[in-house]
């Protein structure tokens, strides 16, 4: 079992920038593909498994945001198209902790070159604005750094261990199904 976080097929071990955050346990990618070709109520069943794995996450992510993390977040702003940013002409604030807190979203993993089951993620345009704030670009993110920490990463980080061992147990549930359904089909001879 692995004892690290990956993210868009990178592997990492300390924090990294991003929102969407995702936990890799090795042999999991295999296992979805068996289950795939099994039929698609074990893939369904597994994945719910996995999701119930990262609920922690998830409770602990919503309750970690602040009412309003400045002030002046409260007014309604739409970036302009500058540099390439990619959310420009998009309202990304006003701040409404509630629409923030339903943005947090655990997601399946359906990339081809996938090294995840599920992500997390935040689809809030307010709350990846909080999320991807760096504290040494810009005006916005040192003054929300300077005050409040990423949410996400660290909820994960604190449960890591538990994704993990829920992940392991939702392996070893779908390989226990896998093997009843293999043994019924024995024992009754329905062969195709």
């Amino acid at each position: 079992m692995a004892d690290f976080a990956s993210i868009g097929g990178r592997q990492f071990t300390s924090a990294p920038a991003g929102p969407n955050v995702a936990t890799d346990v090795r042999g999991v990618k295999q296992t979805l593909a068996a289950l795939k070709k099994l039929g698609p109520e074990y893939e369904k069943q597994f994945l719910a498994q996995v999701t119930d794995a990262v609920e922690p996450v998830i409770s602990q992510a919503k309750a970690a945001y602040p009412e309003m993390p400045l002030s002046g977040m409260s007014h309604a702003w739409t970036p302009k198209a500058k540099g390439g940013y990619s959310s420009a002409g998009r309202k990304a604030l006003p701040w409404r902790v509630a629409s923030v807190q339903k943005g947090v979203k655990v997601k399946p993993d359906r990339r081809k070159n996938k090294k995840a089951v599920v992500y997390i993620t935040q689809t809030s345009p307010a709350g990846l604005q909080f999320e991807l704030a760096k504290a040494d670009h810009g005006r916005l993110g040192p003054q929300i750094r300077a005050r409040h920490g990423r949410v996400l990463w660290p909820a994960v980080d604190r449960n890591m261990a538990q994704i993990n061992a829920g992940v392991q147990a939702a392996c070893d549930a779908a390989i226990d199904a896998v093997n009843e359904n293999i043994h019924a089909i024995i024992r009754t001879g329905a062969f195709d």
